[in-house]
């Protein structure tokens, strides 16, 4: 299993911070689970004006992970780095299915934090 991240080149923001704790609870939950970080630069002056700059990075960050996953052979996680390991995650695989997004029940809503 592999843990993959896309996040943007934001120097000295809270990003940065919370890869750092991102990648401290992936080697402390799984240690010998592959954490793969792919960083970008992103210029906002290229973006759709029309669109708020959030939905452009994302669609951007969601077209990555479509390239990384047609070349990917092993089973892999995409993970935003905002996000935080407090167990071990690898028991999904024993559960069939193509793709999976994991959800917060109590706001009844979607969230991609973390896709298989």
């Amino acid at each position: 299993m592999k843990i993959i991240t896309v996040q943007f080149n934001y120097r000295n923001t809270m990003f940065e911070r919370l890869l750092t704790a991102f990648r401290n609870s992936i080697n402390l939950h799984m240690p010998d689970v592959g954490l793969t970080e792919y960083v970008y630069d992103f210029d906002k002056t290229k973006t759709n004006l029309n669109r708020c700059y959030s939905v452009v990075t994302n669609t951007f960050k969601l077209d990555r992970w479509v390239e990384i996953l047609e070349n990917e052979k092993e089973n892999i996680c995409f993970s935003d780095c905002d996000m935080l390991m407090t167990n071990r995650i690898d028991d999904v695989w024993n559960y069939k299915f193509d793709i999976a997004y994991t959800y917060r029940r109590k706001w009844k809503e979607l969230k991609q934090g973390i896709p298989y």
